[in-house]
């Protein structure tokens, strides 16, 4: 069947004119998971669990070495782990004190730019966040678009789900917020043949 298909692909390109070459084309994916501890912080309304840059107001602010945003940590996570490059904690560090207090986005864009480096690109992910609270459902397109914008990829691209813990467990008794992400990605062809 994976030989029809690729037959299929190659003389449709062929047809069309398109360059095609599978023999330089490489495939990655990865799956991560990121967890912190919400900490009571009633003096100002923090990020709980969103793309950095999203305002969600809550009394908690979760806990890190950096700003501990739990859903683009899993996507660094994964983004490293389908190159093959290691993972957040290899990359940044929580020895490191430059780390302190480190602003996700920005953790993002470096990690991204290394994954581009390598030659990868993403095809698209699918994420989930876990907080009992605060609720994320009016959040989720704007937390799509920030991710989007980031990694310079389609809003169509990422796929997010908020789940609660349903009252159970640490998630339920607002002990942690959790997040995951699958994250499939391509590289480039190196080669180009031309049909023409």
């Amino acid at each position: 069947m994976a030989r029809i298909g690729i037959c299929s692909v190659v003389l449709w390109a062929r047809l069309n004119r398109l360059p095609y070459n599978f023999r330089d084309e490489r495939r990655g994916s990865s799956a991560a998971t990121n967890w912190h501890r919400p900490r009571y912080s009633p003096s100002r309304a923090r990020r709980a669990a969103a793309a950095r840059g999203i305002d969600i107001p809550h009394d908690r602010k979760a806990v890190g070495h950096s700003d501990a945003d739990v859903l683009l940590h899993a996507i660094i996570d994964a983004m490293l782990g389908a190159a093959a490059l290691g993972d957040i904690g290899e990359m940044y560090p929580n020895t490191d004190e430059a780390n302190r207090d480190r602003d996700s986005a920005e953790m993002l864009r470096g990690a991204y730019e290394r994954f581009a480096a390598a030659g990868f690109a993403i095809v698209n992910m699918d994420c989930i966040v876990f907080a009992e609270q605060p609720k994320l459902f009016p959040y989720k397109d704007a937390i799509r678009q920030r991710i989007a914008e980031l990694l310079e990829i389609p809003a169509n691209s990422v796929g997010l789900k908020a789940k609660t813990g349903e009252g159970v467990d640490a998630i339920g008794r607002q002990e942690a917020i959790s997040a995951q992400c699958v994250l499939l990605a391509i590289s480039s062809p190196t080669e180009i043949i031309d049909y023409a």
